[in-house]
């Protein structure tokens, strides 16, 4: 991963992602849905909880997850801000990858629980 993520590769992997699991947005335009969620860093997190995206490039944390159990901000990242992390869409699943402070390098898996 490069030290400043591709933003155009960000927008492009979260479009990929809901045109091929025809997920379609809510009246509020926030696309959401459940998933399984692997989170891998100085913490790992196996998770199942809800998935939130927006595809408006004003949208603060166009990708965000509920808080569940272990997936807490406390703990683990729960939102992904362009430019901050790399995000791509491979092998049926939408792969995150970043470094911070709290955690160290971290990789987050995110499998819809219903596929096409």
């Amino acid at each position: 991963m490069s030290d400043s993520p591709d933003t155009a590769a960000y927008w492009e992997a979260l479009n990929t992602f809901v045109r091929h699991y025809h997920i379609g947005p809510d009246e509020r335009g926030l696309y959401h849905f459940d998933a399984d969620i692997s989170f891998r860093s100085l913490r790992d997190v196996d998770q199942r909880t809800r998935v939130y995206i927006s595809l408006d490039h004003n949208a603060v944390s166009p990708l965000r997850f509920a808080e569940h159990g272990e997936l807490n901000p406390v703990y683990v990242h729960t939102e992904f801000r362009p430019g901050n992390n790399a995000v791509k869409f491979d092998n049926q699943e939408l792969q995150i990858t970043g470094t911070s402070p709290k955690l160290g390098r971290f990789t987050v898996r995110i499998t819809p629980l219903e596929t096409p």
